[in-house]
């Protein structure tokens, strides 16, 4: 257990570019010392997927629910939660003749993104680079930060059974746009099927986007 601790220390130092409190923050992290900033998720509900109706009803999802009037599937997992969109399309993130505004909130490495929780935020300063992005989005509706999609990505099969059970889009195989960016040209961007993570992924080329919203 040692050797596996020291192994995973020096990865992380690698990955923070030898930043000792960074990689500190990291492992603490992992070793579940530490829980991910974002909207906490009230004391009464239980970790796990819900189904939410139009008319505000929240219910744990169990595979007996109601299936109709069902808005978003719900996710609450390790004092995160939010809403995933029943539906998806596939989009760029900023046109081929625009650049994106220059900004000091850029994330450049993997280790710092995860920590990106706030969908709402970014996707408001992506909408002002490209105003079009907001016809993908529903009332609320943002395009998840890479903290939100790296969850999507881990509980994808349970999430898949909930939106296959009311008649959503399930997620697929496939690279899905964050909306935390790495620069004026790149965002963070996952493969949902072999979990990896990208930040180099060109704005103006065109993955998949699943909105999210509060839950």
């Amino acid at each position: 257990m040692e050797k596996t601790n020291k192994e995973l220390r020096y990865a992380l130092l690698q990955a923070t570019r030898y930043d000792v409190e960074q990689a500190k923050h990291c492992y603490d992290f992992v070793q579940g010392k530490l829980e991910p900033f974002g909207e906490t998720e009230p004391e009464s509900r239980q970790e796990g997927i819900y189904l939410i109706y139009d008319d505000g009803r929240v219910e744990l999802f169990t595979g007996t629910n109601g299936q109709n009037g069902v808005k978003h599937v719900g996710v609450v997992f390790r004092g995160i939660s939010f809403a995933v969109s029943l539906t998806e399309t596939d989009a760029a993130l900023l046109p081929d003749d625009a650049k994106a505004t220059k900004r000091p909130n850029f994330y450049k490495s993997e280790c710092k993104g995860i920590y990106d929780f706030n969908s709402k935020e970014n996707t408001e300063r992506l909408l002002q680079d490209n105003p079009k992005l907001a016809e993908l989005l529903g009332d609320g509706e943002a395009i998840p930060a890479l903290g939100v999609l790296e969850i999507m990505c881990y509980l994808r099969k349970g999430i898949n059974k909930a939106l296959d059970y009311v008649g959503g889009h399930l997620l697929t195989d496939t690279w899905y746009w964050s909306s935390t960016e790495n620069s004026e040209f790149y965002a963070w961007i996952v493969n949902f099927s072999s979990g990896t993570t990208n930040g180099t992924g060109t704005k103006s080329y065109s993955s998949a986007v699943r909105a999210v919203a509060a839950f």
